[in-house]
């Protein structure tokens, strides 16, 4: 009875697994037609595109929601009854919202210290991809307010270390008073502690 038992379950696994992983040609609800008549539209597509985890947009996907993209991007992360990871997505596709209104979007929630910590540090690793040199200012500050939050000071340093030797001095300054040994290394990561550009 045993043996029956374990030759059916055998046999029958790979049929069950192949069942659950094959995805229904025409049906994937996150392939379809994209509309983007308005910003409504546009963050519909968004929120099943990010529903989703075996859809992964590209650059391309995004470009096709524009001019809609930045205003359903941040409308998603407003919406505090969706799920955080759905939001913190959409704080992670800001880097393809290149518009005035996103980026300044991007730093004030970078800057709400009542925001989740998730989106916060999302918001570090876009503005700093984003703004470049300019953003140094608003990832020291950020840095700076989150004396409670090491995984915000991660995120701000890792968005430093990606700014290169144009934020050294800044890395070096805040280094000085950091206790926690993750961030520690990697405001030191990529250059040597004394070293300007």
């Amino acid at each position: 009875m045993a043996g029956r038992l374990l030759v059916l379950l055998l046999l029958g696994t790979p049929l069950i697994a192949s069942a659950q992983t094959r995805p229904t040609p025409g049906r994937s609800p996150h392939t379809g037609p994209v509309t983007v008549g308005s910003v409504d539209s546009a963050r519909a597509t968004l929120a099943r595109w990010f529903s989703g985890y075996e859809f992964v947009p590209k650059a391309r996907d995004y470009r096709r929601l524009k001019p809609h993209l930045g205003g359903a991007l941040e409308a998603l992360v407003r919406d505090p009854g969706l799920d955080l990871v759905l939001r913190a997505r959409a704080v992670s596709a800001m880097v393809y919202a290149a518009d005035a209104d996103s980026h300044g979007f991007v730093s004030a929630l970078l800057a709400d210290e009542s925001a989740p910590s998730l989106l916060r540090r999302k918001a570090a690793l876009v503005l700093g991809e984003r703004a470049g040199a300019d953003a140094t200012a608003s990832l020291v500050s950020a840095f700076t307010a989150a004396y409670d939050d090491v995984f915000v000071r991660e995120a701000c340093a890792r968005a430093l270390r990606q700014l290169g030797p144009g934020a050294y001095a800044a890395r070096e300054r805040l280094l000085i008073g950091e206790t926690a040994p993750s961030v520690r290394a990697l405001l030191r990561a990529g250059k040597r502690v004394g070293e300007t550009p």
